[in-house]
This record gives structure tokens, C-alpha cells and sequence, in this order.
């Protein structure tokens, strides 16, 4: 039985996106480390055959997909994260905990001061989420 066609083309034009959206991204990063083009799009199509499917926040990968993505390359992902990334692999949780301590703040007052639900707030004292990059802009424009 054939699959269709449609649907093939769909999720082949999905793939291409995402390696284009990635390849935008994180190239320059990893030329960098002597890493061909032909290398790095053998191991973009290696990872996303493997994990996919996964979301982009913003064109990004997820904090955990990224660090992955640093190990296909044998490249030490705080060597090329940027500040959300090294913000969210810390320690995220007891960050935002001190600064809503600082604040004297509630959940429930950060999470006004921040426009963002008081249930993620919640979830990101308890290491249940990764705050959003849109989020860690409006944390970081506090801290």
C-alpha cells in the first residue's frame, strides 16, 4: 500500500525548514571548530532523524536538544551557548527563587511584575519547565 504523497511532501518540507532554520542559527557556531558544511548537515539530518519531532523556540532548540546537538559536534556547549542557554542549564530554578526573594516578592506578585502565569513560575522554582527565550527576556530585564 502506498503512503500519500501529500503527506510525504509535508513532512519532507517540515524537515528541510527545520534544517534550514538550524543551519541559520547554529552554523557560524560550530565552523568555528574546523567542522565542515558536509559534516555539520550530515549530523543536522543524523539529529533530527533521531529526535525529531522536537519544537524551535524561535528558531531555537530546546535547552536539552541543544546540549545534544553540542555532543554531535564533540563541542562543549558553554562554549557556544548564548545567555538564555547558559541561563537555563544553570541553575535557572534558585535564580529566579533569589530574585523574587529579593523583590520580597509572592509567586503570584513576580509573575504580575513579569506578565507570566503563576503556574510557570511555579514550574520553573521546581525545575519542571524552561522558562521561554521570551520569558528570560522579561526575567533578565529584572536581574
Amino acid at each position: 500500500m502506498q503512503q500519500p504523497v501529500i503527506g510525504n511532501i509535508e513532512f519532507n518540507l517540515y524537515q528541510e525548514r527545520l534544517k534550514q532554520s538550524m543551519k541559520e542559527k547554529y552554523y557560524k557556531l560550530v565552523t568555528d571548530y574546523n567542522i565542515s558544511e558536509e559534516e555539520y548537515m550530515e549530523n543536522i539530518d543524523i539529529f533530527i532523524y533521531v529526535h525529531y519531532p522536537f519544537t524551535l523556540d524561535e528558531g531555537y532548540l530546546s535547552p536539552k536538544h541543544f546540549k545534544t546537538f553540542c555532543g554531535l559536534f564533540m563541542i562543549p556547549y558553554t562554549l557556544i551557548a548564548d545567555e538564555y542557554y547558559l541561563f537555563v542549564l544553570g541553575d535557572y530554578a534558585n535564580d529566579i527563587l533569589n530574585i523574587r526573594k529579593a523583590f520580597k516578592y509572592t509567586q503570584k506578585d513576580l509573575s504580575k511584575e513579569l506578565n507570566i502565569s503563576p503556574v510557570d513560575i511555579y514550574k520553573f522554582e521546581s525545575y519542571l519547565k524552561y522558562p521561554t527565550r521570551l520569558q528570560y527576556r522579561k526575567i533578565s530585564e529584572i536581574m
